[in-house]
């Protein structure tokens, strides 16, 4: 079993790293890696990256992992998102990005817009938190 950090230290097969999920998750390590955070990716590019079977397709997204054990300032969780959308737009595709934290995880693009409560999946059920950090 690979974990998404693992995963995004694999590459794909060379006919297929041109597909844009592939180009976007090269082009955003460097945005990504810059927060100090663990992370990597899931989906459709994940499962292929972990399982060498062509899952990605030229419409398919980039979804992607991050941990956050401890709390993101909602200035930089808006300017992570902006840099990585960014990006997205410029491969033409987009990105979905999941934060973890250690009890729950939730949308970057949910928690970059100020004083939004945000859709938490926790191991208990869904819940709606101001502050995912102390939700738990």
């Amino acid at each position: 079993m690979f974990t998404p950090e693992a995963l995004r230290r694999r590459k794909p097969d060379s006919v297929r790293a041109t597909l844009p999920a592939f180009a976007l998750l090269r082009a955003i390590a460097p945005i990504v890696d810059a927060t100090g955070l663990d992370w990597g990716p899931a989906g459709s590019a994940g499962f292929e990256l972990a399982s060498g079977v062509s899952t990605v397709t030229r419409d398919s997204d980039l979804d992607l992992i991050v941990r956050a054990p401890e709390p993101l300032p909602r200035a930089d969780a808006a300017a992570l998102l902006d840099a990585l959308s960014d990006a997205a737009l410029r491969i033409g595709t987009r990105i979905d990005v999941q934060i973890e934290t250690r009890d729950a995880a939730f949308s970057l693009a949910e928690f970059a817009r100020a004083n939004v409560r945000v859709m938490l999946r926790h191991a208990d059920g869904p819940r709606l938190a101001a502050d995912p950090w102390s939700a738990s």
